[in-house]
């Protein structure tokens, strides 16, 4: 069976795990981690109910796979002072933002079998929306590994690496964007009179609801909104007013300056 190490402990790499656990895709025992210290590698492990190494050496010998989970500004310290011996024959899967597949081959192994994965947050329910890129010498048999760990946590889109940073945008980041949209609309509710928790209930709700009907029904947004708008009705006023405030260019923005901070940590 195939090893998997995790080299950093954040929410990221521990969504991972808790998905591949809740799925039953991969076993404890079969899973390893380090985080920035033997003693929080140890408190990990243990919440986590999977092993832990006494160091990063150790951590990626005894691997077959090594997720990067650690931060990427840690990762361009770290992964230098590793042994590159210790790279051969193992497939290197980053979820580090910004590092490229060519940057880690420079901080591990020249011919080092690179993956770069974005997932997002909700990777923990088994619902996460991840991008992949691969090095070119990724074999089938390799890629159908990683689309297997994937897909059991999500959804998976393999994208040329220069639409990454793309997609990182609109989907690493978007559960943020989602979730102040979620509070915004709650508290334009609290500001007629309801309670804060009932109007957030009330808005997710009504979004988990609009969602699906967009994905099972195949609608474009558009067709969506024009079902809703009725000629002088009311969603239809409010539809203008998001549009004259330029919604969707502060959207266009939004996904703009994270594509800008997602270049610049790559430099």
């Amino acid at each position: 069976m195939t090893k998997l190490a995790f080299l950093g402990a954040g929410n990221m790499n521990t969504g991972i795990i808790k998905g591949l656990l809740a799925s039953h895709t991969v076993s404890a025992e079969m899973m390893t981690l380090t985080a920035s210290t033997q003693e929080r590698s140890k408190a990990k492990a243990e919440v986590l109910g999977v092993n832990y190494a006494e160091s990063n050496e150790a951590l990626i010998q005894q691997a077959d796979v090594v997720i990067l989970g650690a931060k990427p500004q840690v990762l361009m310290t770290l992964l230098p002072t590793i042994d590159t011996s210790l790279w051969q024959n193992k497939l290197i899967i980053s979820i580090a933002a910004g590092l490229t597949i060519e940057q880690l081959r420079q901080m591990t192994l020249p011919e080092a079998k690179i993956v770069r994965i974005m997932p997002n947050m909700n990777i923990s329910l088994q619902k996460s929306v991840s991008g992949i890129a691969y090095s070119t010498n990724i074999t089938q048999s390799e890629k159908t590994l990683v689309t297997h760990l994937f897909e059991a946590i999500g959804s998976t889109y393999v994208l040329d690496e220069k639409d990454f940073v793309t997609f990182t945008a609109i989907a690493g980041c978007s559960p943020a964007f989602t979730a102040l949209y979620v509070d915004g609309l709650s508290r334009a509710a609290v500001a007629q009179g309801l309670p804060l928790d009932t109007s957030r209930e009330i808005v997710i709700d009504a979004m988990i609801g609009t969602l699906l009907n967009l994905k099972e029904n195949h609608l474009a947004p558009w067709d969506l909104i024009n079902q809703v708008c009725s000629p002088g009705g009311t969603t239809i006023q409010g539809v203008a007013s998001l549009e004259k405030d330029q919604l969707t260019t502060t959207l266009f923005n939004a996904v703009n300056a994270t594509i800008r901070r997602d270049e610049e940590l790559s430099q």
